[in-house]
């Protein structure tokens, strides 16, 4: 059956015009795969549960040879990482893989990447995210990016995710969870402070709530307990440091602006406040999510070491993004 299915895709592929695809001059880049947790693949890329044909097969195969950088490229879809969409890791893996009455063999933790994944990929045009409520919370920050936050998320209340048989019953877009409603985004700079290239998430949890998930009485403003996010993990997959943080004492001068930046951390009200507008005792819990522009330490690492995001930030002084 499967060789079969190897034979008609291929005639399918001739049809849809893999071979005609223009070649990149862009360099590959060694890219780490969003889903690392591989064994034997994660080729579920619509995150549906299945791998079907419509869905995963044909998407991975109209990709074929798109490499890092062109406009056919998806990491969706460069599902072993690389850089570039190839026949015998991406195109032969999800055939192999086709299981179209699921389950497919994704962990939990992937399939949560995919479905946030699908859901922000419209926010790759920073016009969306300002159109869906998103505004300034940072100016960019290297090693990581222009910091865009949505106060709606955080006034709803939404959990990052709600697995509970209703609410996965409806619509992705009526789903009541921050997975695939993030709390925030992170872009590289255009300049002038103006977000460009999408490079991943981040979410926000408040300490309180936090403190409901542990069923700790209130008051409680206990920053010992982190909240389970990602799987059941608080820890990034290949243990090298803290997924979820947290920032205390965190000043911020211009918040909602063009001009917004973090001004320190560890301060006290009266510090911050003699020189900025917006002081935050508690931030809640953070985690970022490199799903657009990997990290190469771990997709939940704060610190992106990628080469592709630069390692400084716009400087207002000089006019001029790095």
């Amino acid at each position: 059956m499967k060789r079969l299915l190897v034979a008609v895709l291929f005639v399918v592929a001739g049809v849809v015009g893999i071979s005609t695809l223009p070649s990149s001059t862009t360099a590959v880049h060694e890219l780490p795969s969003v889903w690392p947790d591989l064994s034997p693949g994660c080729y579920d890329v619509n995150g549906d549960g299945l791998v079907d044909l419509p869905n995963d097969i044909l998407g991975v195969i109209q990709r074929f040879n798109a490499k890092w950088g062109d406009d056919n490229y998806s990491l969706l879809y460069d599902v072993t990482g690389g850089g570039v969409i190839d026949l015998p890791n991406d195109v032969l893996g999800t055939i192999l893989a086709f299981n179209p009455s699921g389950p497919s063999d994704c962990t939990f933790i992937d399939i949560q990447a995919t479905l946030a994944t699908v859901a922000t990929m419209k926010y790759q045009d920073p016009s969306v995210a300002f159109a869906d409520g998103y505004t300034w919370a940072s100016q960019y920050i290297g090693n990581m990016g222009i910091h865009l936050y949505n106060e709606s998320v955080l006034t709803d209340l939404l959990p990052f995710y709600d697995g509970s048989p209703e609410n996965l019953a409806l619509p992705p877009d009526e789903q009541n969870h921050q997975l695939t409603r993030p709390f925030g985004l992170v872009y590289s700079a255009a300049g002038g402070n103006q977000p460009d290239v999408l490079i991943g998430l981040w979410y926000v949890v408040p300490t309180p709530d936090v403190c409901a998930f542990h069923t700790v009485p209130g008051p409680c403003q206990d920053i010992s307990l982190e909240p389970d996010g990602f799987g059941t993990t608080n820890i990034d997959e290949d243990n090298l440091g803290d997924a979820w943080h947290t920032h205390t004492g965190l000043c911020v001068r211009d918040w909602t602006t063009v001009s917004a930046q973090v001004t320190g951390e560890g301060l006290s009200e009266s510090q911050c406040l003699s020189h900025s507008d917006y002081w935050f005792s508690t931030y809640g819990w953070m985690m970022h999510f490199y799903n657009f522009v990997p990290n190469p330490d771990g997709r939940f690492i704060k610190w992106n070491t990628n080469p592709d995001v630069p390692h400084c930030g716009y400087e207002p002084a000089q006019g001029t993004a790095c």
